[in-house]
């Protein structure tokens, strides 16, 4: 998520800085101390290559495509790679970094409506391990059988792999949305 905040900042100021002047680099360049690292490093190296060693921008900026995972990044560098050779197609750009916001929106709105059933999975995982402790203080015979007999320990072991595959299958709904073409 941060990566992707930082790059909806940096790609709209060198937006912005893009329409204004026609050439990424000198859009670059004007923005380089305002973006933050990591994206600050990807965006860094690219103006240094197009100043000192390579002039092609295209090659340039078809290598920062492949500088982060992200698909409206490098949506965002194939229509920068069009605007290289028809300056009319740089109104392109502003719905193209709009994804990233549109993504941000979408994802804040799942956070909300995916954290009433974590809370449940929480207090359902928490209460479902108190039971052992208090199971062993209240009927010590039982925690006996649940210990030492063949079917106690199978019941452990589902226990412990429901609470494990619970876990993880809490932790992949809440991973950030992509945005997918």
């Amino acid at each position: 998520r941060n990566i992707n905040d930082e790059l909806e900042t940096a790609l709209s100021c060198i937006t912005a800085s893009y329409m204004r002047t026609d050439d990424v680099v000198l859009a670059i360049e004007e923005n380089l101390g305002v973006i933050n690292p990591p994206v600050n490093q990807a965006f860094t190296l690219f103006y240094n290559e197009n100043k000192l060693i390579n002039s092609n921008v295209v090659y340039g900026i078809t290598k920062l495509k492949g500088s982060f995972e992200s698909t409206i990044f490098a949506e965002w560098c194939d229509a920068m790679i069009q605007c290289q050779n028809d300056r009319t197609l740089k109104a392109t750009l502003y719905p193209i970094v709009q994804k990233f916001t549109d993504v941000t929106r979408v994802q804040a709105e799942l956070d909300t409506s995916m954290m009433l059933p974590m809370q449940n999975f929480i207090i359902m995982t928490v209460a479902l391990l108190l039971m052992i402790p208090i199971i062993a203080s209240m009927q010590p015979g039982w925690m006996d059988i649940l210990v030492n007999t063949i079917g106690g320990k199978i019941l452990l072991s589902l226990t412990i792999v429901a609470v494990i595959f619970g876990i993880n299958k809490a932790i992949n709904l809440s991973k950030p949305i992509e945005y997918k073409k």
